[in-house]
């Protein structure tokens, strides 16, 4: 079994909680949501000012940063609709 994906959000941003609880009822097992206030600091992720700043998603070893995680998830996890309109940074 591969590993699922992380999208790490902002868990004190009003609209990052109302968001991710909406992605979160749509959502595989395969995508985990990260609040990033509730992680340790850690050699293998971005420091907490870089997770601030834009959205963050790891699949396998590879990053991917600002609105563009968005967009695949839908092709990834059957989240059609999710992100449709987000294009710019984050």
């Amino acid at each position: 079994m591969t590993e699922p994906d992380i999208l790490y959000y902002d868990g004190d941003c009003a609209l990052c909680q109302r968001e991710m609880a909406h992605l979160a009822r749509l959502k595989s097992d395969q995508l985990v949501l990260q609040n990033i206030h509730d992680l340790e600091p850690a050699a293998d992720i971005p420091s907490r000012e870089s997770l601030l700043k834009s959205l963050h998603l790891r699949r396998g070893g590879a990053w991917t940063v600002g609105w563009t995680p968005i967009s695949p998830l839908g092709n990834i996890h059957g989240l059609a609709s999710f992100g449709a309109g987000c294009h710019g940074p984050l």
